[in-house]
């Protein structure tokens, strides 16, 4: 069978939401199934708490930024009279920040390289590898240096097109 080299962005489009709704899929298997998390996710949805008052502990090898970003989640938990070390609403939220990832990576893949099947290869090589879906169940903050970094890329591409002092 011989791939195409150029393919219609529609027939890509339509790849790339099938793809989406794969992930999205072992996304919500994940947070119905998952109910663990390793010791750092435990750290991070601690000082979650603590921030929130509910807890006079705080891990300090833990960075703040995820444990702020949970905090609607350990409100939510709080509010359905959940058990404290039930994982499964910071886990959702997580999935919804996975989501916005691989859309927000995509969207810049494509403005930087186009919609075709050589771009979605890519992609799919890059987030959809065993990585992602060991790490994607968990509570992970290893997408936000990613995406930064993407994005640092994009603006320097940006740049380098068409300089702006605003961009700089």
């Amino acid at each position: 069978m011989r791939i195409p080299q150029k393919m219609n962005p529609n027939s890509v489009n339509a790849l790339f939401g099938a793809l989406l709704f794969l992930m999205g899929a072992w996304l919500a298997w994940s947070v119905i199934q998952v109910n663990i998390d390793l010791d750092d996710g435990y750290a991070t949805l601690t000082n979650a708490c603590f921030h929130l008052g509910q807890s006079e502990h705080y891990y300090s090898n833990r960075a703040p930024l995820l444990a702020i970003l949970l905090m609607p989640a350990e409100i939510l938990k709080s509010a359905l009279g959940l058990h404290p070390t039930d994982v499964r609403v910071a886990h959702a939220f997580m999935a919804i920040l996975y989501l916005a990832y691989l859309i927000g990576t995509w969207v810049i893949l494509v403005r930087l390289h186009g919609r075709d099947l050589s771009t979605l290869v890519g992609y799919t090589a890059a987030l959809a590898t065993p990585v992602f879906f060991s790490y994607a169940p968990f509570l992970s903050h290893d997408i936000f240096p990613g995406f930064l970094a993407l994005w640092m890329v994009y603006l320097a591409d940006a740049q380098l097109r068409i300089p702006s002092l605003g961009r700089w």
